[in-house]
C-alpha cells in the first residue's frame, strides 16, 4: 500500500486499496476479540520493559543464567537506575533477539550492510520498521491477560526477518564463489531443522516435554515405597498477591519493600503470614492423618519455603529471611526432603517450649514410654543452687574435683537481689551437702537509677536506653563509671554529666597524651624493658607508676574495684597535667629519657587499664605494640590480654633508702607550692605569662632540692626562689615588674600569636617557618633582644624585618605586622 502511494502519489487510489484491509481487521476484531470489554478494564498492553526477555533467561528449560538473574534482582532492589542493570537488560534483549531469529539474525546483518552501502530499497525500510515495531511491543510491553500472548509481536518480526536471510542466501549463491555458496547453503542448513520442526509441529500433535530434572525426580520416586501425594494444598484459588495478579513481579515487589512486609497484605489477597498458617495447620493435619507415611508435596517455591519455616517453628522475622534467600534457591522437579517433627508451638506454629504448649508434645524414654511433665515444680531458685554439683554430675561423677579444687568457688556476681535468691541457695545446697559454703568471695551490685535516684520505669519517663549512651561514650566509659562513681553494693543514680566528666577526665586525658606520643614516636628508643632516669620528672612519674600497681594489685586480689579505678583515674590526671606538661619541650627536642619513660608508663598502664577498660587497653597496646622480632623487648603480646599482669620494679637500694617514698612527698610539696603561688598570682592580678622577680617559701619541714625548685621556677615563671620561713603565708610573690620583666613578658606575648597562626595554617609541631615582622623601632628592639629563645619556640629559622601583607598583632603599645612561610617539615 506504502509503494502505491509513493508511486502514484494519490490518495484516493491509495484508499482504494487499504479498505479491503481495513474491512478485515475490524471483521477479526470483532470475531475474536471483544473490544467492548476492553474498553472496560482498559489498555490491551501493559507497559513492562523487558519482562518477556526475563522468561528466556529465568526459566530453568530456556537458557536460564542464574547468576545473571540474581544479580538483576538485587540490583532492582537496590538501585533500579544502575547503570549495571540497564546492561544487564540490554544484554538479556539482544541474546532473546539473537536465540529467537537463529540464521535470520545474519539477515538483519545484511540488511545494515545494505544500509551502509546505500543499497536499501524502500521495501527494505518498510520491512525494517515492521521488524523494529514488532520488536519493541514484545521487549516494552506485555498482553493484558495471557500475558505471554506478547510473543506473537516477535513472532511476525521472526516472519519478516526471513526476506533480508532469503536476500543474503541469494546474494550468496549467485556471486558464484564457491566459499561464498557453501556459506549459503550452511545459511540453508541452519534454518532447514527449524522450519521443518514447526511444520511437523502443525501436522503432528506434539509430544510433552519432559526435561532431564524431571525424568531425575520420577526415577528418584519410582524406588520410594508407596504413599500419598498432595498437589496444590496452599488452595490454589486463593490469590496471595491480590490486585497484582495478572501485574508484574515488579510493580508488587515495589509495594511491598524491603523489610515487615510479612504481615502486609495486597487488597483482595492475603498476608505471608496468612499463608504460612494455612500451610502450617496443613502440615500439621498431615502428619495426624498419614503418621510413619512417605508423602509427597508437589508445590512451588514460596509454600515450599513456608513449609520449611513451620517446621523449624520459625518466628515471623525468621520465616520473611527464609522467603527472602533468593528466588533459584530449588531447581525445576527438585526432590527436597522435609525433616518434620511436631515441636510444641504457639498459636502461629511459632517453637515455645513454654506451658501449655510444651504439655502437647510428648517425650520418648529410652525405656519406649512416654515422658509427661510433672505439673508440680519446686522453687526454680533450687535448680540455681545445685548448680556447682549438677554441672559435674556430683556425686556420680567428677568427685575428686568437687572434693578437691572444685569447690567451693572462689567469686560470685550478681545483683542485690541476689540475697534472697542465688546467693542464698547456693550456700543452703553448699551446706546440705557436706560441702560448706559455696564461694569464697562475693561481689553484689546495686540497682541502676535515675539522677534524681528513683527507679527507672516507662510510665515514669525516666529509662535511659544504653545503647544509646554506649553510642555517645563508648562501652569503655559507662563500665568505668559504673565502678568508680560508689562502691558496687550501693545503687547508682544515672547522671549523664558525670559520665561526661569521668570521659573526660580518662578517656580525653589519656588519648591527648597518646595523640603527643605518636607524633615524636621514635621506635629505636622502644626497645627497652626497664628505665632508669636521672630526671626527677621521669622518675615521679615511675613511682606513681609502681603505686598504682601495688594499689591495684592489692584491691583487686581482694575483690575490691572502686579504689583501683579511682586511683587510675587520679593518675591519668597526674600524667596528663603535671608530668606531660612539665616534660613536653623535652620530649620535642627528642629527650632519649624522657620519650623512653613516656612509652614505658603508657604501655604498662595498658596493662593495669585492661580489666576496667578492656576495648581502650587493647587500642592503645596495638597502637604502641612493636614486632617482636624488630624489638628486642619481651612484652610484646598480640593482644594486652594475654600480658603478664605488672610488677613494681625496685631495686634494693630503693627499698631499703624509701627513694620513691621520697620522691612522691617532695613532688607533692611541689604541686602544693604551685597551687599556692597560682592563688596568689590571681589575688594580684598577674597573668602567668609575665614573669616575676622572686618567690618567697616557707619550709619548715625538708629543704627542697634544686631540681624540684626549678620545677617551682618553671611553672610560676619566677626567677628566683628565696627560702624564708619569716613570712606569713607558705608562699610570697614579689610583684614589682620591671621594665626588664615587662618585655619579657611582651616577648611571649607575641611567640604565643606566631604560635596561633601556626595552628591556623595546620602546621606541625616539626614544620619549620620564617618569620617576618614588620614593626617600630621599640618592636624591633624588643625582638632582638630576645631572638634566640625567639625561634627556638616558634621554630623559626630566622627573623626578617621588611613590610608584609600578613596578620596584624597588638601587644600593648606595640604594633607588630607578622607573616609566617613554612620552609620545610
Amino acid at each position: 500500500i506504502l509503494e502505491i502511494f509513493f508511486n502514484s502519489k494519490r490518495f484516493s487510489l491509495t484508499f482504494k486499496y487499504c479498505l479491503p484491509i481495513v474491512f478485515s481487521i475490524v471483521i477479526s476484531v470483532l470475531f475474536f476479540y471483544n473490544p467492548f470489554a476492553a474498553l472496560k478494564s482498559g489498555s490491551v498492553l501493559i507497559y513492562s520493559p523487558f519482562a518477556l526477555v526475563h522468561s528466556l533467561i529465568e526459566e530453568p528449560d530456556l537458557v536460564y543464567l542464574k547468576d545473571l538473574v540474581l544479580q538483576r534482582y538485587y540490583l532492582l532492589s537496590v538501585n533500579p537506575l544502575s547503570p549495571r542493570l540497564l546492561a544487564i537488560e540490554l544484554f538479556s534483549a539482544l541474546l532473546f533477539i539473537f536465540i529467537n531469529l537463529g540464521s535470520r539474525f545474519f539477515g538483519l546483518i545484511y540488511f545494515f550492510y545494505k544500509l551502509i552501502k546505500r543499497q536499501i530499497t524502500r521495501f527494505d525500510i518498510y520491512i525494517a520498521i515492521s521488524i523494529l515495531i514488532g520488536t519493541l511491543l514484545a521487549i516494552l510491553f506485555i498482553q493484558k491477560g495471557i500475558w505471554w500472548n506478547t510473543v506473537q509481536f516477535f513472532y511476525y518480526v521472526i516472519f519478516l526477518a526471513n526476506f533480508f536471510a532469503a536476500q543474503l542466501i541469494y546474494k550468496l549463491l549467485k556471486q558464484g564463489n564457491k566459499i561464498l555458496s557453501l556459506l549459503g547453503m550452511v545459511l540453508i542448513l541452519l534454518a532447514l531443522p527449524i522450519n521443518l520442526d514447526i511444520l511437523k509441529g502443525t501436522i503432528i500433535a506434539p509430544k510433552a516435554y519432559v526435561n532431564r530434572s524431571e525424568l531425575e525426580a520420577l526415577a528418584f520416586l519410582k524406588k520410594q515405597p508407596a504413599g500419598v501425594i498432595f498437589s496444590s494444598f496452599h488452595f490454589a484459588d486463593k490469590k496471595n498477591t491480590g490486585v497484582f495478579d495478572g501485574k508484574t513481579w515488579k510493580e508488587y515487589f515495589d509495594f511491598r519493600g524491603e523489610k515487615g512486609w510479612f504481615n502486609l497484605k495486597a487488597e483482595g489477597g492475603e498476608s505471608c503470614k496468612e499463608m504460612k498458617l494455612r500451610t502450617a495447620s496443613f502440615l500439621y493435619d498431615l502428619e495426624k492423618k498419614y503418621k510413619n507415611k512417605i508423602i509427597l508435596i508437589v508445590t512451588h517455591e514460596a509454600p515450599a519455603r513456608i513449609l520449611i519455616a513451620t517446621a523449624k517453628g520459625l518466628n515471623d522475622v525468621e520465616s520473611e529471611k527464609q522467603l527472602k534467600k533468593g528466588i533459584t534457591t530449588f531447581r525445576n522437579a527438585q526432590i527436597v526432603d522435609l525433616y518434620f517433627t511436631p515441636i510444641p508451638h504457639n498459636e502461629d506454629y511459632e517453637l515455645d517450649l513454654h506451658k501449655p504448649y510444651i504439655d502437647e508434645v510428648p517425650l520418648v524414654c529410652k525405656c519406649g514410654g512416654k515422658l509427661t511433665r510433672t505439673k508440680e515444680v519446686m522453687d526454680v531458685w533450687l535448680d540455681s543452687g545445685t548448680m556447682p554439683f549438677s554441672q559435674d554430675h556430683y556425686p556420680f561423677e567428677n568427685r575428686k574435683w568437687i572434693e578437691g579444687k572444685g569447690y567451693p568457688a572462689d567469686f560470685i556476681c550478681e545483683a542485690i537481689d541476689q540475697t534472697r535468691g542465688w546467693f542464698y541457695t547456693l550456700h543452703a545446697v553448699g551446706v546440705l551437702m557436706g560441702r560448706g559454703k559455696a564461694y569464697k568471695n562475693v561481689i553484689c551490685l546495686g540497682h541502676l537509677l535515675d539522677a534524681k535516684g528513683k527507679k527507672m520505669s516507662k510510665s515514669l519517663g525516666n529509662i535511659v536506653d544504653p545503647w544509646i549512651m554506649i553510642e555517645k561514650y563508648g562501652v569503655d566509659t559507662l563500665r568505668l563509671w559504673m565502678y568508680c562513681v560508689n562502691q558496687p553494693g550501693e545503687s547508682k543514680n544515672f547522671d549523664e554529666k558525670t559520665v561526661v566528666l569521668l570521659h573526660q577526665q580518662v578517656f580525653g586525658l589519656l588519648f591527648n597524651v597518646l595523640t603527643f606520643y605518636e607524633l615524636y614516636r621514635d621506635k629505636e628508643l622502644e626497645k627497652i624493658s626497664q628505665i632508669k632516669s636521672k630526671n626527677i620528672l621521669d622518675q615521679w612519674i615511675l613511682a606513681r607508676l609502681n603505686e598504682l600497681i601495688k594499689l591495684s594489685t592489692e584491691n583487686i586480689e581482694n575483690y575490691k574495684l572502686l579504689e583501683p579505678t579511682r586511683a587510675i583515674r587520679d593518675f591519668i590526671g597526674d600524667l596528663s597535667t603535671w608530668y606531660l606538661r612539665r616534660s613536653r619541650e623535652r620530649i620535642k627536642e627528642g629527650d632519649k629519657e624522657a620519650k623512653q619513660t613516656l612509652y614505658f608508663v603508657l604501655k604498662t598502664f595498658t596493662k593495669i587499664m585492661a580489666p576496667f577498660a578492656p576495648f581502650t587497653a587493647e587500642d592503645i597496646w596495638l597502637k604502641l605494640k612493636n614486632d617482636p622480632a624488630k624489638d628486642g623487648a619481651s612484652n610484646n603480646a598480640e593482644s594486652v590480654h594475654l600480658e603478664k599482669w605488672p610488677k613494681t620494679q625496685k631495686s634494693i637500694f630503693e627499698i631499703f633508702t624509701k627513694k620513691e617514698v621520697k620522691i612522691l612527698e617532695n613532688m607533692e610539696v611541689v604541686r602544693k607550692v604551685v597551687t599556692l603561688g597560682l592563688e596568689a598570682r590571681q589575688k594580684a592580678g598577674i597573668k602567668v605569662r609575665q614573669p616575676l622577680a622572686s618567690l618567697k617559701l616557707k619550709v619548715e619541714s625538708r629543704k627542697l632540692s634544686s631540681e624540684y625548685l626549678d620545677l617551682i621556677k618553671d611553672e610560676l615563671n619566677v626567677k628566683e626562689i628565696i627560702t624564708d620561713n619569716s613570712i606569713a603565708n607558705e608562699v610570697e610573690l614579689d610583684v614589682k615588674i620591671t621594665e626588664e620583666l615587662k618585655a619579657e613578658c611582651d616577648c611571649r606575648e607575641l611567640s604565643r600569636a606566631v604560635q596561633d597562626m601556626r595552628k591556623k595554617l595546620g602546621l606541625t609541631p616539626s614544620d619549620i617557618i620564617s618569620l617576618v615582622l614588620k614593626t617600630d623601632d621599640a618592636g624591633k628592639k624588643l625582638v632582638q633582644k630576645f631572638e634566640n629563645d625567639m625561634k627556638k619556640t616558634v621554630l623559626a629559622s630566622g627573623i626578617e624585618f621588611k613590610d608584609n601583607d600578613g596578620e596584624e598583632v597588638k601587644i600593648d603599645n606595640l604594633v607588630f605586622r607578622v607573616k609566617i612561610d613554612k620552609i620545610r617539615g
